[in-house]
């Protein structure tokens, strides 16, 4: 939504006869959808409560530190493979 269109939404929403947490959350919805990166995942958890983002940010990096071992092993055990099991797992893959 441009942001001519997102003011008009936002001032004819103050006019609507609705209490004033509902206009809040339309408020917030209408800014989100109007943002393009709205359903990125950066732009959802920012939009989140701290102590929610907090979890989000610490699950992700305990996420990637997994990762990161599995793939260093995977790189490793691939490093110490012979030319020759290499050939058989390729060749019959």
């Amino acid at each position: 939504m441009p942001p001519d269109k997102l003011a008009s939404a936002l001032e004819h929403l103050e006019s609507l006869p609705l209490d004033r947490s509902a206009k809040n959350a339309l408020r917030d919805i209408l800014k989100a959808a109007s943002n393009k990166g709205h359903s990125a995942p950066d732009v959802i958890v920012k939009s989140l409560p701290l102590e929610r983002q907090k979890l989000i940010n610490k699950t992700a990096r305990e996420m990637k530190a997994i990762t990161d071992d599995v793939m260093a092993r995977g790189k490793q055990r691939l490093m110490d493979m012979s030319d020759d099991e290499w050939d058989r797992l390729v060749n019959n893959g």
